[in-house]
């Protein structure tokens, strides 16, 4: 799989796809395999008898030979629930044998471990580093069946925040200062607005002492003096340095049916925002938003969010108020629509202030059902992580709706 993500021949076919292997990392090297491809040129067919990968795929097409039927899914990855707890150092048993180093345990850390269900995926130290006013994470661990799927970044930016917010040694409000030279990590953390690059020693340094100590070790050992590799620790590492910047994380909770293809993509692009989504209280959340709203909302719904509730509706607001917005698009024969997210008010229905839109050319080849799921959602995903942004940096945009181009379409 890894050769052909390198060599992206034009057309692929691979029979027995993740066929003989546990069906955890089946599912997570699946979705992985999605995410690599999509990158580049080419069309593959993947052929499995398991139908537990497709929604992590997210195929463009699928055919079910069981029942003889090809269709074009518009499927959403499950969400992935990660729990964090605070633990001590004896855990590290678990996750020692996948980290690269072997080491002791760096002092004065606090030992965090990432839980889905009952499952350990992750870990993290963190330890006081207060002459550079901060902390310092180590020790980060994903196990390798999670690994490729936004765990490790959410999890290190979840620990990170913990720290900002004066709840580590000490209770200092300090930023967390993390090195890596895993190459996809660093290149997750440089496109992050969460963290900004702070050094790199992209070469090994001081070859001379690097020699010697190989020597010495050789020499305890008993073994050879033969010099093998370079750089400390006789192996080349590149090593970039990261700190964590002063971002909050909001408690969200998302209104509608979780069976929806808009609850779920909304669900994601909260998750991939680094925000945390409350499901057992509405009431304790800092925002809620409605990507599929199905019912009027009562003065207690809207007030009770500390910052309230953002709707979508796919239309440019305030023109196409009301239902079937984008069928009624089509009837008109509009040139484009939009991704709208307003915040909901008290009164007439769909006017609240705009917070987000992105205009959408509407395209005419597709139905509107398939133009909604192929162009409108991906959209409201986009404005929802750019609105999530703003409000967490403390810019709650608030634009107030023109009634004098104020159209309504009434449910057929």
């Amino acid at each position: 799989l890894a050769r052909l993500i390198c060599e992206r021949p034009e057309n692929s076919v691979v029979d027995e796809f993740t066929s003989v292997i546990d069906r955890q990392i089946a599912k997570v090297g699946a979705a992985a395999f999605a995410k690599s491809w999509r990158k580049g040129p080419g069309r593959i067919i993947l052929l499995s008898c398991h139908y537990d990968i497709i929604e992590w795929l997210q195929p463009d097409w699928v055919y079910d030979t069981v029942e003889a039927r090809f269709s074009r899914d518009c499927l959403r990855r499950p969400p992935v629930q990660l729990d964090i707890y605070k633990a001590n150092g004896t855990l590290w048993h678990y996750f020692k044998e996948h980290y690269y180093l072997d080491l002791p345990h760096p002092p004065a850390a606090e030992y965090f471990i990432g839980m889905v269900g009952d499952t350990p995926v992750a870990h993290l130290a963190v330890c006081p580093m207060f002459t550079a006013n901060g902390y310092r994470a180590t020790r980060l661990v994903v196990m390798p069946e999670w690994q490729g799927i936004g765990v490790g970044t959410a999890f290190l930016a979840a620990v990170c925040q913990y720290h900002l917010e004066g709840h580590g040694r000490c209770n200092r409000e300090y930023p967390t200062f993390f090195h890596t030279s895993h190459p996809q990590l660093c290149g997750a953390l440089r496109k992050s607005k969460k963290w900004v690059q702070t050094s790199a020693a992209l070469y090994g340094g001081n070859k001379s002492r690097s020699h010697n100590s190989i020597r010495r070790s050789h020499k305890n050992s008993e073994k050879s003096g033969k010099i093998v590799g370079s750089g400390y620790g006789g192996h080349f590492r590149a090593v970039q340095g990261f700190k964590g910047l002063n971002t909050l994380v909001m408690i969200i909770s998302i209104l509608g049916d979780p069976a929806t293809s808009a609850y779920q993509l909304a669900y994601e692009a909260t998750i991939n925002s680094g925000h945390v989504i409350n499901t057992d209280c509405y009431f304790a959340a800092d925002l809620a938003i409605a990507p599929l709203l199905t019912r009027r909302l009562g003065d207690r719904d809207i007030s009770w969010p500390r910052h309230g509730v953002l709707i979508f509706h796919p239309s440019p607001l305030p023109h196409g108020r009301g239902a079937s917005a984008i069928k009624k698009a089509y009837k008109r024969q509009e040139i484009v629509t939009a991704a709208t997210w307003f915040w909901a008010n008290i009164g007439k229905m769909d006017s609240g202030d705009i917070c987000e839109m992105e205009v959408v050319r509407i395209d005419y080849t597709l139905r509107p059902r398939e133009f909604y799921d192929r162009h409108i959602l991906p959209a409201m995903a986009r404005t929802l992580e750019r609105a999530l942004s703003a409000i967490s940096s403390g810019y709650i945009r608030r634009v107030p709706q023109v009634e004098e181009y104020a159209t309504f379409d009434f449910k057929e």
